[in-house]
């Protein structure tokens, strides 16, 4: 506002001395001519009494011409002697008569002192005949007009600038408004208010494109703490779970290595139970270490490898080593073949382990597990169904979160990780899982990937997901 009002009051001063500048030369101009003609007047006179211009008596003519003219000073100014006065005015001659012969060489009027001491008069000359004849008259007017026409344009300056200022702080003043607003509201969101927005009052001002920008902004910010928090969260779960879970096996091993140690174990057949406990205790420890390592690194999105994979010869390979582990189960395989996707063959393999390590662990002996792989539209499904005891109907939102075991799984089976790991991949590379009741019995669980466009298959090499 401040810088406004500065340069106004900068044009209007320029204004002011431009105008009084252009005024002031304007009456010049006009004493100037007004000279001239005294000066013809002058001439004129001089030449009708030619015959007595060196008598040093005074002239006498009529003097009615310049009278009409206004206030005057003529004189003569004669090589020799003293100047002829042809009309007198005291309070507009010059006070030196000195320099009429450059005026008159040089034909310009000139500003100069008067003989009264109180301002100054114009003064111009002209050759003539015996001398140089000198004419001047007063300035007292011309000063006086430039000087109420400063005083004037200086008052109304001086109003109008205050005008401007008024507006231009007022204009201002509602400018700044909603930047105030934005400032508190932005208050709030510091003080911890993360649910404030700014009010945007013209989305198309700079200042709503600001409160838009400042609304993206908070609302990234936001969802960027939100996010945060749920991963912290996630973070001590799953450090709470993870410490759970290995407090089993841990206590275990702690156990049966002070039976032995403590010599209670004194039989050979004790002595090589407690071993085998303890392999087995260490295993189960390996495995879950394992997994919760795995899905640190799918947690953190790192680089993975994203190629072609033959998921219809990667099903059937583990297939075959689910066959050699868990000869007890009875497994049929319905997979269609040349099914591609894309993702890491390793992950993809642990995937379809997890899935079927999953019916090893929950069902019981003899049960009948089928598998299958189809193309539906652009999405490759391998869906994993048993007749075991299935799972409660409340339990199946909750199956793939990480260490949830549903309600009457067998201790000791499983780490309550398997599920989630097959969902974290099927999310890395675009896809879902899901799991539903089986009919008549047990669980249907599907693991849903986006299958490779063709031609992407044929000019890339796929894995054929093998050992």
């Amino acid at each position: 506002m401040l810088g406004v009002v500065a340069v106004t009051a900068v044009v209007f001063a320029a204004f002011d001395f431009a105008a009084a500048s252009l005024l002031r030369s304007y009456m010049l101009r006009r004493a100037d001519s007004a000279l001239n003609v005294a000066l013809d007047i002058g001439a004129h006179h001089l030449r009708r009494l030619e015959t007595r211009a060196e008598s040093a008596s005074p002239l006498t003519f009529d003097q009615d011409p310049y009278r009409a003219l206004g206030d005057y000073y003529l004189a003569l100014m004669r090589p020799r002697g003293q100047p002829l006065v042809l009309l007198e005015g005291s309070s507009v001659a010059p006070k030196v008569l000195g320099g009429a012969v450059t005026l008159a060489s040089t034909g310009r009027a000139k500003s100069v002192p008067g003989s009264s001491g109180k301002g100054e008069v114009r003064e111009r000359a002209r050759t003539v005949p015996g001398g140089e004849l000198v004419a001047s008259t007063s300035l007292a007017n011309v000063d006086s007009t430039v000087n109420r026409l400063e005083f004037i344009l200086s008052m109304g300056s001086l109003a109008a600038l205050a005008v401007v200022a008024a507006g231009v702080f007022a204009l201002v003043r509602r400018g700044l408004r909603p930047l105030e607003a934005m400032a508190a509201e932005a208050d709030r969101v510091t003080a911890g208010d993360l649910e404030t927005r700014v009010s945007v009052e013209r989305p198309g001002s700079e200042v709503g494109r600001l409160g838009e920008a400042l609304n993206e902004m908070l609302e990234r910010i936001s969802l960027s703490l939100h996010d945060k928090e749920a991963s912290e969260q996630r973070m001590r779960t799953f450090l709470a779970n993870a410490s759970h879970e290995l407090r089993t096996p841990l206590a275990s091993l702690v156990a049966n290595a002070q039976l032995y140690t403590q010599g209670v174990l004194s039989e050979p057949s004790e002595v090589d139970e407690a071993v085998r406990r303890i392999e087995s205790e260490a295993k189960r420890m390996s495995r879950l270490v394992d997994d919760m390592l795995r899905l640190a690194r799918l947690d953190q999105r790192p680089e993975l490898r994203d190629q072609p994979v033959d998921l219809s010869v990667l099903a059937e390979t583990c297939l075959e080593r689910v066959r050699a582990a868990a000869p007890a189960r009875h497994w049929r395989a319905e997979v269609e073949p040349g099914v591609v996707v894309h993702g890491d063959d390793e992950l993809l393999r642990r995937a379809v382990d997890n899935l079927l390590a999953n019916v090893v662990a929950h069902t019981p002996a003899g049960t009948e597990a089928v598998v299958t792989l189809r193309r539906e539209g652009a999405n490759a499904v391998l869906e994993v169904r048993d007749l075991g005891p299935g799972v409660p109907a409340g339990d199946l939102v909750r199956i793939f979160d990480r260490f949830y075991r549903s309600r009457g799984a067998p201790r000791g089976k499983g780490s309550g990780l398997g599920l989630a790991i097959v969902a974290e991949v099927a999310a890395t590379y675009g896809g879902s899982a899901h799991a539903a009741p089986n009919e008549p019995q047990g669980l249907r669980v599907s693991f849903v990937l986006p299958v490779l466009r063709p031609q992407l298959s044929r000019s890339l090499p796929v894995q054929a997901g093998e050992d």
